[in-house]
């Protein structure tokens, strides 16, 4: 563009200052690198409260060196689509150089939640979780597996069983004798002192209305998976 400023007093001669080249030109992108995750091992069980060992290799697939350093987030996830609501595992930092056509590889212990009951459940390994490098590409930045099913936290369950009343008559004022058991219904033993309350209801189902007659403490005991306590 000749006079571009404007400084040349031109009449109406402005229309011929601009020429475009006669061929157009081709501008190519810088080569940049691309990082890619791949799980490579996971546990064959998946027991929520526990530690679990898993691995994955991260390979730049780019064009140009990755320089370090980034970090790869291991999550655990509902649905197998990284979001907010995901359990981050892991941060493991890795803070070398990565050549194009070369890949590193981690191998680490995640300690899984807590979880009481369980259900199915997604790995996710997504590389370089804060955009630390320029790469050509984030869509191959997360690598999933699963679903696979997470086994619940064992615990102890105590199960109320179906009581019996004697004596009589049953009338309000009489004494009366209950009976029923305690079964331990979880998978770890209960080791504990607890209380047992007994209710007086309209219904099966309680309700903050029901009368309690009466406490019976345990005192402490040791009640096995399967076991009963009258």
């Amino acid at each position: 563009v000749a006079d571009a400023l404007d400084a040349v007093e031109e009449g109406s001669g402005d229309a011929d200052n601009a020429r475009a080249t006669l061929d157009p030109i081709v501008i190519e992108a810088a080569p940049r690198p691309d990082l890619t995750p791949t799980i490579t091992a996971t546990p064959s069980a998946w027991q929520a409260g526990s530690n679990v060992q898993v691995s994955w290799r991260v390979d730049n697939v780019g064009a140009a060196t990755a320089a370090g350093p980034w970090s790869d987030g291991v999550y655990l996830s509902l649905d197998g689509a990284l979001s907010g609501d995901d359990l981050q595992l892991r941060l493991q930092p890795f803070s070398l150089a990565l050549a194009p056509g070369s890949n590193y590889a981690r191998s680490v212990s995640v300690e899984l939640p807590t979880d009481y009951s369980g259900g199915s459940r997604f790995l996710i390994v997504r590389t370089d979780v804060n955009a630390a490098v320029a790469q050509s590409g984030t869509a191959a930045d997360v690598a999933i597996f699963g679903p696979f099913d997470l086994l619940p936290t064992p615990a102890p369950d105590l199960a109320a069983g179906a009581g019996s009343v004697s004596g009589g008559p049953l009338v309000f004022g009489s004494p009366i004798t209950v009976s029923w058991t305690d079964t331990n219904v979880g998978n770890l033993p209960v080791n504990a002192a607890w209380t047992d309350v007994v209710f007086l209801a309209k219904s099966a189902t309680p309700a903050p209305q029901d009368a309690p007659l009466g406490l019976v403490s345990t005192g402490t005991v040791t009640l096995a998976p399967g076991a009963s306590l009258a």
